[in-house]
């Protein structure tokens, strides 16, 4: 791509310039418009007559003024020159057009469980192609750079991919669904904006990949974790903070509802239409996520790109990567974060108080059957004693009367690598210990 004198790149469809699915009587090409004299690892040259017989739709591909390199010593031209193409083209060329091997099909568990991810009703953006920003950013050398997808149109087409990585901890199944925006807008007063944004969740499942066990929200560099259940146990102390409104997580059929922030993309359980514009929109929670209609949703499991595959060219890249995604972007490489690393296994981070900065703990949950007090958690009574609040009791005084005080946990636990805790309550003395 010439960038000329160009001060700014925003491209208003995510699907301008995402990878192009060109096909004939016999195959299907996943294809990318790469800058540079050869094509990336495990991508290999198109074809003339490939190119030729989808000559339109290749064109879209490449910028105005671009002249790629096609099979054969071939060179194909943008829409600035009609679209031209030559069997024979001598010279040294600054773009090669790459066939990217098409990916096996997500397994199905990460598709049947892969989230709805709902937009507010004034989204300043969605969610993007990487790669896109990627190629844009490469050929970046200075002055304004702005590559974001602000068409809400999109969420609906299926060209918006949703990154993931499944990773086994024992017998259950974690997946990282990763989503990535060219551009956060800042939430009051030029505070918080920056260039490439990711947000992701992770998803646990149970044991037999039946159903999910629980999701993990990531948002403003922390994170909180909603459990399956059951939460028949009351708080204690009743009524406060955490302990009022619905448990868990939502679900539309078999896959987690996740509510996108406005500004800065962060993953939440719920919905939130409350506050007045201003600072608040920049605390842990204050960013609205306000749908209107299904039309603010993405179902991301139509169109899933493996991180453990190399489907698009800027995953193999990221692997070992240490640069920022774009000018004043951040450095967030989500192939390098695991879905068991150390920072995934910790049910949250921050505060679990309502009210003060980073408090991503505050909308965490206790392990299933025990109670959640103001900043910790109480696990519930062992066998044969009955909780009394505080304390577990168990006989009568004073003949055979027992009383221990309720042990008890911080927000941050180690999630448990099986079923006891996020699906149902302890009912082994081994499973006593958890977390």
């Amino acid at each position: 791509m010439h960038l000329h004198k160009l001060l700014s790149l925003r491209f208003a469809l995510a699907t301008a310039a995402m990878s192009l699915m060109l096909s004939t009587n016999s195959f299907a090409l996943n294809v990318t418009v790469v800058q540079g004299q050869s094509c990336p690892a495990n991508t290999t040259l198109l074809g003339y007559q490939e190119a030729e017989a989808n000559k339109a739709e290749l064109c879209t591909k490449l910028g105005q003024w671009d002249i790629a390199r096609i099979g054969g010593g071939g060179a194909m031209d943008g829409s600035g020159y009609r679209c031209g193409m030559r069997p024979q083209d001598t010279r040294a060329l600054n773009a090669v057009v790459c066939v990217v091997p098409l990916a096996a099909p997500a397994p199905d568990y990460v598709q049947r469980f892969a989230p709805e991810l709902r937009h507010d009703r004034a989204s300043n953006g969605y969610p993007m192609s990487a790669q896109v920003f990627y190629e844009a950013m490469k050929n970046y050398r200075a002055g304004a750079f702005r590559v974001e997808n602000t068409d809400r149109a999109t969420l609906a087409g299926g060209a918006i991919p949703t990154y993931y990585q499944a990773r086994m901890i024992g017998r259950q199944t974690r997946i990282n669904y990763w989503w990535f925006s060219g551009y956060q807008h800042a939430c009051f007063a030029g505070q918080g904006s920056h260039n490439g944004d990711w947000e992701h969740v992770t998803v646990i499942l149970t044991e037999d990949r039946s159903a999910v066990a629980a999701v993990s929200y990531y948002q403003h560099g922390d994170h909180y974790t909603r459990i399956a259940g059951p939460r028949a146990a009351p708080c204690t102390p009743d009524g406060v903070g955490r302990c009022s409104g619905p448990r868990g997580f939502p679900m539309n059929g078999t896959h987690p509802v996740v509510y996108s922030g406005k500004y800065a993309h962060g993953s939440y359980h719920d919905s939130n239409s409350f506050g007045p514009p201003g600072p608040t929109e920049c605390a842990q929670f204050g960013d609205y996520r306000n749908p209107a209609s299904s039309a603010d949703y993405l179902q991301s499991w139509r169109n899933l790109v493996d991180l453990d595959g190399n489907q698009e060219p800027w995953i193999n890249d990221d692997r070992t990567a240490s640069w920022a995604w774009g000018p004043d972007g951040i450095s967030t490489h989500p192939t390098q974060r695991s879905p068991v690393d150390a920072e995934h296994a910790a049910s949250c981070t921050g505060s679990a108080m309502f009210g003060v900065a980073n408090a991503g703990c505050y909308q965490s949950e206790c392990l299933a059957g025990d109670d959640q007090a103001f900043d910790t958690c109480l696990k519930e009574c062992k066998s044969g004693y009955t909780n009394m609040g505080l304390t577990c009791n168990k006989g009568r005084w004073p003949w055979e009367w027992s009383v221990y005080a309720r042990n008890k946990y911080n927000f941050n636990y180690k999630i448990p690598a099986q079923d006891a805790g996020l699906i149902r309550r302890r009912n082994t003395g081994s499973e006593w210990d958890l977390p």
